[in-house]
């Protein structure tokens, strides 16, 4: 009798691991075991984490905002949120390896953390421009935002590897 695909994960096992320390009531600390750390108390795990959630907006920012911020905000036409994702397709496709480049060692990716604030900063105020103006200046402006956008991308796909 043939299983379904998803049966076959119940004949998986966990690998043997160490052998775990119990510690009773009595000792103060068991042989071999380490203290677990707080993660609410180191301060640069709580910065890392708390930047790398506004850097994820820009996946949200093309699939979700830049469509409805066209269409609710601006006097663009609305045929131009799909032609700014193709936008965005073509320049990673077409610059993501050489950005990749870019960022070879800790320190050359550490250099690249102004150039992502900076780019992530003129795409979201380049799109929050968009609204102010008429329609080929709010064009103009969704351009420039879903260009930086898409290197401030580019950029943090770099520092993420």
């Amino acid at each position: 009798m043939k299983q379904p695909p998803a049966a076959i994960v119940t004949r998986c096992t966990e690998p043997a691991g160490p052998s775990r320390v119990v510690a009773t009531s009595d000792d103060d600390k068991p042989t071999g075991a380490t203290a677990r750390s707080n993660p609410w108390r180191d301060r640069t795990y709580l910065l890392y984490t708390a930047t790398e959630a506004v850097l994820f907006l820009d996946d949200v920012i093309f699939s979700v905002g830049l469509p409805l911020w066209i269409v609710h905000a601006t006097d663009a036409p609305h045929g131009l949120a799909p032609l700014l994702l193709v936008l965005n397709n073509v320049l990673v496709v077409v610059l993501q390896v050489p950005m990749a480049k870019l960022a070879p060692t800790t320190h050359a990716a550490r250099r690249l953390l102004l150039p992502l604030a900076g780019s992530f900063v003129v795409g979201t105020v380049a799109l929050a421009a968009s609204a102010a103006a008429g329609t080929w200046s709010a064009v103009a402006a969704l351009l420039l935002a879903a260009a930086a956008l898409t290197f401030a991308e580019m950029i943090h796909a770099t520092l993420s590897c």
